[in-house]
């Protein structure tokens, strides 16, 4: 089966989902903002960003998905992400 394989639901992030819906509808109304997705490898950050994804390409948004590794620069992030 070709494609990518998600669950169709995003168990235990209501406050998370919470925030982004938040943050996509506040750059409906001309703000800016930033989220930053932070945490131990394996929590979930990768698929909470594919819901955030999803929220912005509905709201004609862009993604900057940028990601740190260990030993790498402490602006690694933000520069993958530019």
């Amino acid at each position: 089966m070709p494609g990518e394989l998600r669950a169709r639901a995003l168990v235990g992030r209501d406050q998370e989902l919470a925030e982004v819906t938040a943050a996509v509808a506040a750059l409906a109304r001309g703000d800016g903002g930033l989220l930053l997705v932070t945490g131990e490898a394996g929590v979930g950050k990768s698929r909470l960003l594919a819901e955030v994804r999803s929220y912005a390409a509905e709201a004609g948004a862009a993604v900057l998905p940028g990601r740190a590794a260990p030993g790498s620069a402490p602006l690694r992030p933000l520069s993958e992400a530019l």
